[in-house]
């Protein structure tokens, strides 16, 4: 297959998969249950404690940080196709995990509460993002 046409495939967010019918890597089996997330809530700001997928959780975290690195210049596994994708989705590269959001109880930052509203996702504890 010509690059070309892997290109155009990678464009529309192809989903490769091995001989055995799984996944061809972690970073693309991640990407599509993000998509996934963001179709059920719209962002991609996963909670980094997200009950029903914590490792999607934990990934997100870590595309933040790979990508930070890449942008410092230093060795990361993240690649400028990768965030060319995940730019299409509408990540958000500015996210921190610094504040905690308690979603089971109120807000005490009337700021933060305006800026970045409830979201309904099944009650759990979610790790803020903020720009």
């Amino acid at each position: 297959m010509t690059e070309e046409r892997v290109q155009k495939l990678n464009s529309i967010d192809f989903i490769w998969v091995d001989q055995h019918g799984g996944a061809k890597t972690n970073w693309e089996k991640k990407y599509h249950e993000l998509r996934q997330y963001k179709a059920e809530f719209g962002d991609c700001l996963v909670p980094e404690n997200y009950k029903r997928n914590a490792r999607l959780g934990a990934w997100v975290v870590q595309q933040r940080n790979n990508f930070r690195l890449l942008k410092e210049g230093n060795p990361s596994d993240l690649n400028n196709e990768q965030v060319e994708r995940l730019n299409r989705i509408g990540f958000d590269w500015g996210a921190s995990s610094a504040v905690t959001y308690d979603y089971s109880a109120t807000i005490h930052q009337p700021a933060l509460a305006q800026q970045y509203p409830k979201p309904d996702r099944e009650g759990t504890e979610a790790q803020a993002m903020l720009p």
